[in-house]
């Protein structure tokens, strides 16, 4: 026997689940043993016991629970101890429960046929007349893009099952074939509680209801009786808190207590003996109850005053959130003292502003406490109204639903009941609440509560709130309490990260060792063995190829590529822009995308070289989805000669796409790539092909034994770098509800970082604060990736998901003679994975193969990069550079400045040098190896080392800047007549050539600010404005002036990236402030008794708006904007020179020359 069934067996067998007490067992075993497959084993054992359990297997890929019960189906006909009749009689409990659209989506004509004999002529006019919508909706679709059909015809699908399930309900169905096409749609009819049975469905059906015509049934109702298996285990944490965060609806605190307090006043539950006992359940409720209604007056109306609305940034809307984890963590985004309640009796009013006695706060907050109260009433009374049915002898079969219902409907408040189902769902069992208290996060949870006023046009006060009452890990740990037994199943079952995982430190603290269960040291051994058998890699001489992958490429790079596609050679500043578009980037961003793109196409090109690999996987973060790119993509795989498939995620499995690539694969002897990315095909699906008789793959599975399958996978893979492994993306394209499931689902990950003792109390309720702020945006998500970044929880995060993307690749029994595993370069990916210092053995081949090879080079990396690319003259150079500006800037030094001058004009002759520097040259170059005029670096600010250093072109890390005639925008500038001619006439450097020696980056960032000076001088001198040098005393302060009149413009030039203004960069306009200050206070001769205006001038114009003019108030002590252009203290130009053609002929130009002349007259 298979050592992992005989686990299986022991841990969740028939005789183990004969317990009544639940259980977690969880199996990490090696991707290729066959987990799954060995589960439909353990399920036919069940099936032949007759163990009366209810057996579900569940994961999150609908196309692997498709082949999970397919597997079954095809063991118990394939098993020859079973006669015919046995065989029928176990597949009858074998019941797949698909979503509802797969349900209606493959039903045939035929089977249209059978149901419109039954319905009536008005409801089969209804059904096809939504069937009619669909059928046109999947016209378009099949012609266009698929994706914004999705969610209309999903709402389609579910209309028609709903509409069938309403027709058909109470009903009686003698028809057989009839009766076949409803097992087909509503295949939850066919649960049979009394029966052995074994039900399929993916996590997000499992965690919803499940309808049958005249019943449904939810997973809760099954707790106590059923093994739940749960398929790539850890994957499924983050499908539960999709579920949670997504099923939870929103209700009115305030509402709601309201109607508690009329309800509770009116109707107390009795009547037949069924409800014996019911009403006792909510004594605890009605006692706080009463206390609520004295403290607060419920029966007073509570309004929100219009003044208390209007004084937020949000005008007429504003909201007032307050989030609390129902512990220690609350925040809010107001201050205390703006939300007051002020009850007067004497009135019977209860006014929530800024004026009142007390805290509004807690007045919702107790009414927050009082609702959850009223749950825990509601969880005893359903649990005690069932053991009274059960006692009657009741033969009804009750779902979770009809017991609130009945419960609800002796209060009047019966129309509560999906509000309540919704609120209790998570909570399951009041036993739990008895029996466990952990005080943690993961069963406390948290909520958010939004108060403001009802309407526009009234002004009583609503808390919207969203209550998340347990975390995945939470409601795990509740299920196994409440009795179930769960068996989960992952290759990385056991990582240790709590964001990409259920929390095993809170599982192992709240859970018995008898009700969580690990591989003991003879499992894991025994595993082990049978992986080496049927995995013989050594015994077959299959080696496994490890490749680090740089963005420093060879062959010319992504930007080479594109003005092959584009069939011309592009002007280096439109390049640089259609770079941009094609990555789908900003100017900012580009040097990293280009990088990344460059490592992608560098994996393909060293694929397409290899002499045996045909089939290459590109793991990245997310996928590229610009259709101009995935041309380009073509492209490239022309030239390299292979076939490239773009953007595969899992819906590709459900479609044609996919199997286009299997066909490809089984016709031809075709290279293959396939462009994905981790989340999408990161973990449970096989990319497996079926091999022809002509093949030369080796048989690496058990010796002596036929091959399970005639199959292989994937032989190359390019690992990318993993990352934002925590939070989700706030964007602005985002729908309202994306948009707040991605805040919800934050403010989770922030909690748990505070849960795991990543960050403190104080600095998560910073970051918690940010999230539920009215401006909230991605740099509330940043935050949030750089702190996990340096936690153990990222480290093992990342070891689970490249353990997950190398599992592709370890499916099958055939392999090629080599295979290569490709990884990014970047310094700190290599860094962590080689920290793993976990057991490898018991890993998989492939993944012990990457960490050995990583260790091994990390240690040279190590030392490489303290010896090569940490460069100390930079260093040195940076720390000199920032020493003279200083004594320039600050302490108006006069060598200083004469040294700073002549650097200046030596910058500008030689930005680059193709001789060796000698003397005092030698401080301010970098020697970049290769005549390339051009390189990268890393700047690495300590404040705790007290100096800064400096890497040149280092080994792949985030935050590199570039040194080049491009970066310097040179180029785009010597297109302009006007500067092309100054700085020939100058003896300025037009271009850096093919030269070795390039200048430092502090002496770069000099010459850009020279650069920009020289060229806007160029241009203004060209119409008569020229500038003079700074006064005595304030050197460099700006870099020059104009003197028109009895007016003094204080000029200074910026250089910056395209997408920034003048005065958006480093602090620009508080020094401003500063600067002019001083001047007015202490002037210079040459400004006295003048008026003194600071103008910055933007060297490149992108398309932004006109001149910008600010006026410094002193009142409030900041610049505010202004009309007026000869009274303004600060006037904004936003760039002169045009960022593709060069040219002068810009807005902003022609503003500028107009203000100059206007204030020359």
């Amino acid at each position: 026997m298979s050592a992992l069934l005989e686990t299986y067996l022991k841990m969740a067998g028939p005789e183990r689940c004969q317990s009544k007490d639940g259980f977690l067992a969880i199996i990490d075993a090696q991707t290729g043993l066959g987990k799954t497959y060995q589960a439909t084993e353990l399920q036919l054992e069940h099936l032949i016991a007759d163990s009366k359990i209810t057996l579900i297997y569940s994961t999150n890929l609908r196309v692997n629970v498709k082949d999970a019960y397919e597997a079954l189906l095809d063991r118990i006909d394939s098993k020859v101890a079973l006669d015919c009749s046995q065989k029928e009689e176990l597949k009858r409990n074998v019941i797949w429960i698909p979503a509802q659209e797969t349900a209606i989506a493959e039903l045939s004509a035929e089977d249209w046929s059978a149901i419109f004999e039954v319905l009536e002529i008005q409801q089969k006019r209804e059904v096809k007349t939504v069937i009619d919508k669909i059928a046109l909706i999947n016209q378009a679709k099949s012609s266009g893009n698929t994706s914004v059909f999705n969610d209309e015809l999903r709402a389609l699908y579910s209309k028609v099952f709903t509409l069938l399930k309403t027709f058909l309900r109470g009903g009686e169905i003698k028809d057989a074939t009839l009766n076949d096409v409803l097992d087909r749609i509503f295949p939850a009819r066919r649960i049979d509680k009394g029966k052995t049975q074994v039900l399929f469905l993916t996590t997000s059906k499992l965690l919803y209801p499940w309808h049958g015509i005249d019943k449904s049934y939810r997973v809760s109702d099954f707790l106590n009786n059923s093994l739940l298996i749960l398929d790539e285990f850890d994957r499924q944490q983050s499908e539960f808190l999709t579920h949670l965060i997504n099923t939870v609806s929103d209700y009115d605190i305030i509402a709601l207590t309201r109607k508690f307090y009329s309800s509770f006043d009116s109707f107390k539950i009795h009547g037949s003996s069924e409800f014996n006992g019911i009403d006792k359940c909510f004594d605890r409720f009605r006692c706080a109850l009463e206390d609520y209604k004295d403290k607060w007056h419920v029966n007073y109306r509570p309004f929100i005053t219009d003044a208390t609305i209007q004084q937020g940034s949000e005008n007429q809307n504003r909201v007032f959130t307050l989030l609390s984890d129902r512990m220690s963590i609350h925040a809010i985004n107001f201050k205390h003292e703006e939300l007051k309640s002020q009850i007067n009796p004497a009135s019977g009013s209860h006014e929530i502003g800024s004026g009142g006695t007390e805290s509004a706060i807690q007045f919702v907050n107790n009414g927050a406490q009082l609702v959850r109260i009223f749950c825990n009433g509601m969880l005893s009374a359903i649990l005690k109204l069932k053991k009274n049915l059960e006692e009657l002898g009741d033969s009804k079969n009750y779902t979770t639903e009809n017991l609130v219902g009945k419960v609800l409907n002796n209060l009047g408040l019966v129309e509560l009941t999906p509000s309540m189902m919704s609120l209790i769902s998570a909570r399951l069992s009041f036993n739990v609440q008895n029996e466990h208290k952990a005080y943690s996060f993961h069963d406390s949870g948290y909520e958010i509560a939004n108060i403001t006023k009802y309407s526009d046009t009234d002004n009583t006060a609503k808390a919207s709130t969203f209550d998340l009452a347990l975390t995945s890990t939470g409601l795990l740990a509740h299920w196994v309490l409440a009795g179930a037994r769960v068996l989960g199943v992952s290759a990385t079952a056991t990582s240790r990260t709590a964001i990409h995982n259920f929390d095993l430190d809170y599982l192992s603290d709240v859970l018995s060792d008898e009700r969580l269960l690990f591989l003991d040291p003879v499992q894991k051994a025994a595993i082990q063995t049978e992986y080496c058998e049927k995995r013989r890699y050594e015994e077959n001489q299959i080696q496994i190829s490890i490749k680090s992958i740089s963005g420093r490429v060879d062959w010319g790079g992504i930007a080479e590529l594109y003005q092959e596609f584009r069939g011309e050679r592009l002007h280096p500043a439109l390049l640089e822009n259609e770079l941009c578009k094609l990555l789908n980037v900003g100017v900012g961003q580009l040097n990293f995308a280009v990088n990344r793109a460059n490592k992608l196409v560098e994996s393909i090109r060293q694929f397409s070289l290899h002499p045996s690999n045909r089939y290459h996987f590109c793991m990245l973060n997310k996928s590229y989805k610009n259709f101009e790119f995935m041309a380009f993509m073509e492209n490239v795989g022309q030239k390299y000669g292979v076939t490239i498939f773009e953007n595969i995620n899992a819906a590709s499995f459900r479609n044609d796409q996919f199997q286009a690539i299997l066909d490809l694969l089984e016709s031809t002897m075709r290279k293959v790539v396939v462009i994905t990315n981790y989340q999408a095909t990161g973990a449970g699906l096989s990319p497996s092909y079926t091999i022809g008789e002509n093949h030369t793959l080796t048989y690496v599975g058990p010796e002596g034994v036929e091959p399970f399958q005639y199959k292989t996978d994937i032989d190359s893979i390019y690992l990318e770098q993993p990352m934002s492994l925590i939070g989700s993306r706030i964007g602005e394209d985002l729908a309202v509800k994306g948009r707040d499931i991605a805040i919800k689902k934050n403010i989770h990950d922030a909690l748990m970082l505070h849960e795991k003792g990543i960050i403190v109390a104080n600095e998560v309720k910073l970051k918690l604060k940010s999230l539920i702020s009215p401006k909230v945006n991605g740099f509330a998500v940043s935050s949030m990736i750089s702190t996990y970044k340096g936690s153990e929880d990222y480290r093992y995060a990342v070891y689970r998901f490249i353990e997950q993307a190398l599992g592709r690749m370890c499916r099958t029994e055939w392999k090629q003679c080599e295979i290569t595993i490709m990884y990014d370069e970047v310094a700190d990916f290599v860094e962590t994975l080689a920290k793993d210092s976990r057991n490898l053995s018991y890993l998989s081949h492939e993944y012990q193969a990457l960490i050995t090879d990583i260790k091994q080079r990390y240690k040279a990396l190590e030392h490489e990069k303290q010896r090569v690319s940490y460069h100390p003259r930079a260093s040195r150079n940076y720390a000199h550079i920032q020493r003279l500006v200083t004594s320039v800037y600050e302490h108006q030094n006069e060598n200083a400045i004469g040294q700073y001058e002549r650097l200046r004009t030596w910058m500008l002759k030689k930005p680059a040098m193709s001789l060796s520097p000698t003397g005092e040259e030698v401080r301010y170059y970098i020697d970049v190896q290769q005549p390339t005029g051009q390189y990268q670096y890393q700047i690495d600010y300590s404040d705790e080392k007290g100096i800064t250093e400096i890497f040149i072109n280092p080994a792949d890390v985030p935050g590199v800047r570039e040194v080049s005639e491009l970066s310097a925008r040179l180029p785009l500038l010597m297109q302009n007549p006007l500067v092309a001619a100054h700085f020939e006439a100058n003896s300025f450097a037009t271009t850096f050539g093919s030269a070795q020696f390039v200048l430092a980056p502090a002496m770069f960032d000099l010459y850009m600010g020279a650069l920009g000076e020289e060229a806007v001088s160029a241009i203004l001198m060209e119409f008569g404005y020229e500038f003079r040098p700074m006064p005595e005393g304030c050197v460099e302060w700006f870099d020059g002036y104009i003197e028109l009149g009895n007016r003094i413009l204080l000029v200074d030039v910026k250089h910056w990236d395209l997408e920034l203004g003048c005065l958006v960069h480093d602090n620009t306009l508080d020094k401003c402030q500063a600067k002019l200050q001083q001047i007015k206070v202490n002037p210079p001769a040459e400004f006295a008794n003048k008026h003194v205006q600071a103008l910055y001038i933007n060297t490149i114009w992108s398309g932004a708006d006109g001149i910008n003019l600010r006026k410094y108030a002193s009142d409030d002590g900041q610049f505010v904007t202004y009309a007026n252009p000869a009274l303004a203290d600060v006037i904004e130009i936003p760039g002169i020179i045009d960022s593709v053609s060069g040219t002068n002929n810009v807005p902003p130009m022609i503003q500028l020359l107009e203000l100059l002349n206007q204030f020359a007259e």
